[in-house]
């Protein structure tokens, strides 16, 4: 998360509030494509934001974790959102953006075989 946000040039705050979804994909290197669900900035203050990033992780002994490699952001910039939203226009501006984030991540992983 704090690379993807590096990235995008922003402050992705996981002690206030953080969630999030993994894809895995083990074909040939194994892929992953990770959505994070976070305050957004220092302070929370109504505002969250959805990231999305994908890497590979190195293969290890079965109960260990390996290194990650080759981290990328899947958008330009994070998915805001506030209590305030209207439901009906967050849900709709959320697909498209993660439509974006599984066409790019698919790409990513199609690199890799």
């Amino acid at each position: 998360m704090a690379e993807t946000a590096k990235q995008l040039q922003y402050f992705a705050n996981l002690r206030s509030y953080h969630s999030w979804v993994q894809l895995v994909i083990n074909v040939s290197v194994p892929t992953r494509i990770l959505i994070s669900f976070h305050v957004l900035g220092h302070e929370y203050r109504g505002l969250l934001a959805v990231s999305a990033c994908a890497y590979h992780r190195d293969d290890v002994e079965e109960g260990e974790r390996g290194n990650l490699s080759d981290i990328q952001a899947l958008t330009v910039s994070p998915f805001q959102f506030s209590y305030a939203d209207d439901e009906n226009n967050l849900k709709e501006r959320f697909r498209q953006w993660l439509e974006e984030v599984v066409v790019t991540g698919l790409e990513y992983w199609n690199k890799s075989l």
